[in-house]
């Protein structure tokens, strides 16, 4: 095993090749396991050519455990649905009743016509349960060159049908927007 002594006399330049791939954090623990490959897998004959180092040979072996040193840092770590607790909004049970409603919302808007429901959608974002706040009507005007007045109207239109077909729940509904909102 004296030849592993003279291919860590180039310790340096295999420093270097790591540094030039981008590691620099683990690169000498990268040379350590190279080191430790040599000896376990390679030969004399194998790292020596010619009486001298066949770096063309220590230069593969080395990129091959840099490659694989990337494909474990790169994995993803799977987990196990079991073990996870999924965060649950008890307010959602405990009688938010505004979620019930945005269903029948969801409900009656489904019988208008497609230009009315996709605008009031985007405009309230009552299907989009991320979104906590309106569009304005200028910025939808902006984003579809639909006239402001075309929108203003049709808005009008659609949240005078919702108070005719619910009634006191929909003034309640949006009461309680409006609360959440100003918090």
């Amino acid at each position: 095993m004296e030849w592993i002594k003279k291919v860590q006399e180039k310790e340096a330049e295999f420093l270097k090749i790591i540094y030039k791939k981008g590691e620099y954090f683990y690169a000498k623990d990268i040379v350590q396991e190279f080191y430790i490959k040599l000896m376990k897998y390679a030969t004399e004959d194998k790292v020596f050519k010619n009486g001298e180092l066949n770096m063309g040979y220590l230069y593969y072996v080395l990129k091959n455990i840099f490659v694989n040193y990337q494909n474990e840092k790169n994995k993803i770590q799977k987990v196990n649905m079991d073990e996870v607790q999924l965060a649950v909004n008890y307010d959602y049970y405990e009688g938010d009743t505004s979620r019930e409603f945005e269903l029948q919302i969801k409900e009656h808007i489904s019988s208008w016509s497609y230009f009315d429901r996709e605008l009031f959608k985007l405009y309230t974002g009552i299907c989009d349960e991320y979104r906590t706040e309106s569009i304005s009507m200028r910025s939808i005007a902006d984003g579809t060159k639909i006239s402001t007045r075309t929108i203003f109207y049709t808005l009008k239109r659609c949240k005078d049908k919702l108070r005719t077909e619910l009634g006191d729940e929909y003034a309640d509904y949006i009461n309680k927007q409006k609360k959440k909102q100003i918090k």
